[in-house]
């Protein structure tokens, strides 16, 4: 992994305690929209086996139950189509 996505992994991890990282902080920092960021992050850090990195929240039910309560899905709020 290069230094830029290192960088967006660890900056996804400062956030996720807190529901993740803001868009305009996403912006900011990396030059992405909120899904670019999300996607790339999810690309980084997941294979078909789980994880690639440890310690890094995935975002699935299936494979990070442990951290499920901080993953903000856009999908389940109505008013949120535009994420």
């Amino acid at each position: 992994m290069d230094k830029y996505n290192l960088a967006l992994v660890e900056f996804y991890r400062q956030w996720e305690p807190f529901g993740g990282p803001p868009a305009s902080e996403i912006l900011a920092e990396f030059g992405l929209s909120k899904n670019q960021f999300h996607a790339r992050y999810r690309a980084l850090t997941l294979n078909r086996k789980g994880p690639r990195v440890p310690g890094i929240s995935t975002g699935s039910r299936e494979q990070d139950t442990a951290t499920m309560k901080y993953t903000f899905s856009p999908h389940a709020l109505p008013w949120a189509s535009e994420i």
